[in-house]
């Protein structure tokens, strides 16, 4: 702010801005729910699209899931 580059106004400004990003960024994720209200996917999409090749460990728990 010292060498007249930035001022109060501008600050202000872009914290708003910044502010309001955020938000629109956090309602945007709400829509696709949270941890406490779902919508839950089925149990068995945790093991998809992690591994290249699924470990002998993770089949075995993947089996035990019913998949």
């Amino acid at each position: 702010m010292k060498i007249g580059e930035w001022d109060e106004k501008k600050d202000k400004a872009l914290a708003e801005k910044i502010d309001s990003d955020v938000m629109t960024a956090y309602k945007e994720a709400c829509e696709f729910g949270d941890l406490a209200s779902g919508p839950y996917p089925p149990a068995s999409t945790i093991f998809t699209e992690v591994y290249e090749t699924v470990p002998w460990h993770v089949q075995e728990q993947r089996e035990e899931l019913g998949k």
